[in-house]
């Protein structure tokens, strides 16, 4: 009975240290993703993306903060045109806004 516990024992730990392992990575991975962008206040990112936004700041933050939970990216890192796929980033391109940005943004201060 006791050898059984040990080898049950064993096999979580190691489960344990393989999640551990495989979240580090993951995080390294993401923070290299990001290693050439300088960080950005939310201040900073509603006037530089969405000037013509007319929520106030508090508004503007608590949408990015969503955001940036739902990509598990740092709030300070994440720019408009950053696209993801199951919190991968896919792709980040220099390009002018679209209107199509700008609904979305507006939506979810609205709702």
């Amino acid at each position: 009975m006791m050898t059984v516990l040990a080898i049950w024992a064993v096999v979580f730990l190691i489960a344990i240290l393989l999640l551990l392992w495989n979240y580090s990575r993951l995080t390294r991975k993401k923070t290299a993703w990001f290693s050439d962008r300088e960080p950005l206040d939310f201040s900073e990112i509603k006037v530089t993306f969405f000037p013509e936004l007319d929520a106030d700041l508090d508004e503007f933050a608590k949408c990015w903060i969503d955001v940036s939970h739902a990509t598990c990216i740092d709030p300070r890192y994440l720019r408009p045109d950053d696209r993801f796929d199951d919190g991968r980033l896919i792709s980040s391109i220099d390009r002018d806004f679209s209107h199509d940005t700008m609904d979305e943004i507006n939506f979810r201060l609205i709702a």
